[in-house]
């Protein structure tokens, strides 16, 4: 018996191999999403005034293409008076991604792993110490300090956006992405490693801090109103964090039946 309360006790349907019914796995990869590199982008509109979490962690998988556009966006996330934060771009030659914090100057690197190309990669920012965390898989967490940390970012956010050039970028970004997680809090060396899972991946291991959650599994209609309304229905991908904090696209093929849908295995 299974008790949602504890007072109306409820039968639980019987699952299993046994049964002819397979439990399902803990992760599965689905689709990722694959920009062309030409001019697709994503916006996150609803994050736009929020307040930045005074500690924060972005994590991510990413898996670059047979041919990389270099120096490519491949997301940007802007304070108020339009001040980095973070930004990500890919490098063609040597493959990797650089992370650069409230430009001032220098990056960090990721080399991708020249057999499956894919790797995860998080990012963890504390505002309140003025230090950014980089997590790679199988190296210790580095952690750099920086000077004047909230001035510079700012207290609201500005943009939160994929693949678009820009700022320390030259070009529209093609590199593939999965499971991006914006989680309001940080994150320790072993809550990364259970989330890579050996390089299979996992489900977050806790979801109750989780600020934004992309799975990029299909474009659905959804709203993006402030009040869940109904009022501001646009076709996007869903935040699966439960804050609605869903995600727009601009040129991107939409299709599922075309060729060149955007979003594919990953």
């Amino acid at each position: 018996m299974a008790s949602r309360n504890g007072l109306n006790p409820k039968i639980r349907g019987l699952k299993g191999v046994g049964f002819n019914r397979a439990l399902p796995s803990s992760f599965g990869w689905g689709n990722g999403i694959w920009p062309d590199g030409t001019n697709d982008y994503l916006i996150v509109p609803k994050l736009i005034g929020k307040i930045i979490p005074p500690q924060f962690t972005v994590e991510y998988w990413s898996k670059f293409p047979d041919i990389l556009n270099d120096l490519c966006g491949v997301f940007r996330f802007y304070g108020s008076g339009n001040s980095t934060i973070m930004i990500a771009r890919a490098q063609k030659s040597p493959m990797q991604l650089q992370i650069t914090i409230a430009e001032q100057g220098g990056a960090d690197y990721c080399n991708i792993p020249t057999d499956t190309k894919k790797t995860m990669i998080a990012h963890s920012i504390d505002m309140l110490s003025g230090t950014a965390s980089f997590y790679s898989p199988n190296t210790p967490v580095s952690v750099r300090s920086y000077s004047n940390l909230i001035p510079k970012a700012g207290t609201t956010i500005e943009n939160f956006e994929f693949f678009t050039p820009g700022r320390f970028t030259t070009s529209f970004g093609n590199t593939a992405l999965d499971e991006f997680r914006f989680y309001k809090k940080l994150i320790t060396q072993a809550g990364f490693d259970t989330n890579y899972n050996a390089g299979s991946g996992n489900n977050p291991f806790e979801t109750e801090n989780l600020m934004v959650w992309f799975k990029f599994e299909k474009f659905e209609m959804l709203d993006f109103s402030e009040l869940q309304d109904g009022s501001d229905m646009r076709l996007g991908i869903r935040d699966h964090s439960g804050n609605n904090y869903h995600a727009q696209p601009f040129n991107m093929d939409t299709n599922s039946a075309s060729p060149t849908y955007v979003l594919k295995p990953f």
